[in-house]
């Protein structure tokens, strides 16, 4: 597989405290890479890094096999999609207008049209269930339809790769679901998808690897199954946790253990 972004040696600092340490991370082609670990993990902060909001204080990001310092905005946004938590959401614009805004990177290419534009925002809307939400005001919406109308956002940019922090954020479990299984539609048709989530069953039973974080720094990568064991989460979390086989699902089942 291509690699799509990868870190070598990464680190973010902020004055004396260390926010990222040492990281080295691959994201390819045709995985969905979840990214979990305790509040403070440093899992946003590299989120941002890779995305190239942030720029890392040591070590390199590299997106496409280039340097992400050499990519200007326009050909970034083109590269690479973010989803965020909402800060603010007293967004005063329709629905349709704000997934619109995904399909900006494109309109400055001639060979993108105004069809183009419609049918990728359409698509986007009725992957994200939001096409009744169309012509709403994005203000007057439930945090979590504001919280699939900003994927839809993110899927009408139709970027190869998509970083994506908390996307499950305020859904409820028929609406997580879908987002979930539209991630895994993604990667099947060779899209990069890093994942931040807090689900660790969600994780377990979509994600292609999992990157457990803490204090900073990696401690470890592999598939569900090498990843998500007692031992290891009980130490990232300090809660009792045991993990097994799911009743129904090819994949663990994580549970909070008694102490």
């Amino acid at each position: 597989m291509d690699e799509r972004i990868e870190a070598n040696a990464v680190g973010y600092r902020v004055g004396k405290a260390t926010l990222l340490d040492s990281v080295d991370l691959s994201l390819s082609a045709g995985e969905l890479v979840a990214v979990v670990g305790p509040n403070g993990a440093g899992k946003s902060t590299l989120l941002r890094v890779l995305a190239g909001d942030l720029r890392p204080t040591s070590g390199r990001v590299t997106l496409a096999d280039q340097p992400l310092e050499r990519y200007d905005y326009d050909d970034l946004a083109l590269q690479r999609a973010v989803f965020v938590p909402l800060t603010v959401r007293d967004i005063p614009f329709a629905v349709e207008a704000v997934v619109a805004m995904g399909r900006f990177p494109h309109q400055r290419r001639a060979a993108n049209s105004i069809e183009d534009d419609e049918q990728a925002v359409a698509s986007a809307l009725e992957r994200t269930t939001t096409s009744h939400l169309a012509s709403r005001v994005f203000a007057t919406l439930s945090s979590g339809e504001q919280t699939r109308v900003s994927l839809a956002r993110v899927f009408a940019q139709d970027a190869p790769v998509l970083l994506l922090d908390e996307p499950t954020n305020a859904l409820d479990v028929a609406h997580e679901e879908r987002v979930m299984l539209e991630l895994q539609t993604l990667v099947g048709r060779g899209r990069a998808v890093l994942a931040i989530l807090h689900d660790l069953n969600a994780a377990a039973n979509y994600a292609t690897r999992v990157v457990v974080m803490m204090d900073g720094k990696i401690r470890a990568v592999g598939t569900p199954g090498e990843v998500l064991r007692d031992d290891l989460l009980t130490d990232v979390y300090g809660q009792p946790m045991r993990v097994v086989d799911h009743p129904f699902r090819d994949c663990p089942l994580v549970l909070v253990a008694d102490d």
